[in-house]
């Protein structure tokens, strides 16, 4: 047997995970089937069922390595969402990929919410939902005598295979550089969706409480980083102040993501400085606030050096800048144009495709859906 060279572990196993009171979900962020064995690895299924990161009308699914035994396993496994009327209509995701630690891969657009709840479709039959997964394992096993029988698992070395995944994959992604991204805050909370608290509205984003006029940047944020506040400091029995202090580094944030580098000064870098050190002592989660905040700072000199110069050069760069915004006024106005321009397209094939068909096309870019047709 050659150095380096993948062994199929024994058996192939095959999952049904049956979600019944599908509807029920409607209320979670993510959900876990149970534990189940393949290849000597543990592993569960990962579903969303309101789509994640920046997908929202599509059920996202993944497989999840649970105990990998400090060694990578390269995986050939496929993803399906039964239809339960037509089997030949399954929506089936095949996927090759080396998972070196515990962090899923699957596809964030296994299947169109629309479809997923359409009555008539077969893919949710008496609130039920059916998901099969089938995985086969392989190791990369050293060189041995021809006549050895040893188990490959116990010899398999550290490397660093290439991963890749087939073509019909539609949206793949590894949760693995941010884990907390877009899961839902625990803990016991009291809830402030819709009521005020210390004079203002709140809104729920991942199952915690964010002022209103944040609410659309906090939610990027906890698509992308994870929520802000933990529980290691703050218990979560004082929801309320937890809130409190998620207000208060959220107004710097704000202030941060709406601040040019032309405009920064010291003042504000001192000032943001204060406030992600008090995060970091409630050990909130702001490490990628920390290190955007080390960059600005790396950035001030410059910025000002450059300003120095702009005011030197006084009239001519003004009318260089004038310039400049006249046509952003002129390309935000042929923006519109282009938007109104594709609902109007979308308007004119809309009864050709199904309506999730139609935007799947368009995600491909417009020229696509002719192709073969004009």
């Amino acid at each position: 047997m050659a150095m380096g060279q993948l062994v199929e572990l024994p058996s192939t196993c095959k999952y049904i995970w049956k979600i019944e009171n599908f509807s029920s979900l409607c209320n979670k962020v993510s959900y876990y089937s149970d534990i189940f064995n393949a290849g000597g690895a543990k592993w569960k299924l990962l579903i969303y069922p309101k789509g994640c990161k920046n997908v929202y009308d599509h059920l996202s699914l993944f497989l999840v390595p649970v105990d990998l035994r400090d060694f990578p396993i390269h995986a050939e496994f496929s993803l399906a969402v039964t239809n339960q009327t037509n089997p030949t209509d399954t929506r089936k995701l095949e996927v090759e990929y080396q998972f070196t630690t515990t962090l899923g891969f699957g596809s964030s657009k296994v299947l169109p919410l629309s479809k997923l709840y359409d009555s008539s479709a077969g893919y949710l039959v008496n609130d039920a939902c059916e998901v099969r997964v089938e995985v086969t394992c392989k190791v990369t096993a050293k060189a041995t005598d021809d006549n050895e029988t040893e188990n490959p698992i116990s010899k398999v070395p550290e490397v660093d295979l290439e991963k890749k995944t087939k073509p019909n994959v539609e949206s793949s992604l590894q949760f693995g550089e941010h884990p907390s991204a877009g899961q839902p805050f625990e803990g016991e909370r009291s809830n402030c969706e819709g009521n005020e608290l210390g004079g203002e509205l709140y809104e729920e984003i991942g199952g915690f409480s964010v002022q209103n006029k944040n609410a659309a940047l906090y939610k990027k944020i906890w698509l992308k980083y994870g929520h802000i506040p933990s529980t290691k400091v703050i218990p979560a029995s004082s929801y309320s102040v937890l809130v409190m202090a998620v207000q208060n580094i959220m107004n710097s944030v704000m202030d941060m993501h709406q601040c040019r580098f032309v405009d920064l000064s010291s003042e504000m870098i001192n000032l943001w400085e204060e406030k992600i050190k008090m995060a970091e002592k409630l050990e909130f989660n702001v490490n990628w606030l920390r290190k955007q905040l080390e960059c600005v700072k790396k950035a001030l000199g410059g910025m000002q050096k450059f300003k120095s110069e702009l005011q030197k050069q006084g009239q001519t760069f003004l009318y260089a800048r004038s310039k400049v915004k006249a046509i952003e006024a002129v390309l935000k106005t042929a923006e519109m144009q282009l938007s109104a321009a594709k609902d109007e397209l979308r308007g004119k094939v809309s009864g050709l495709l199904l309506e999730s068909d139609t935007e799947m096309y368009f995600q491909m870019g417009e020229d696509f859906l002719f192709d073969g047709i004009l």
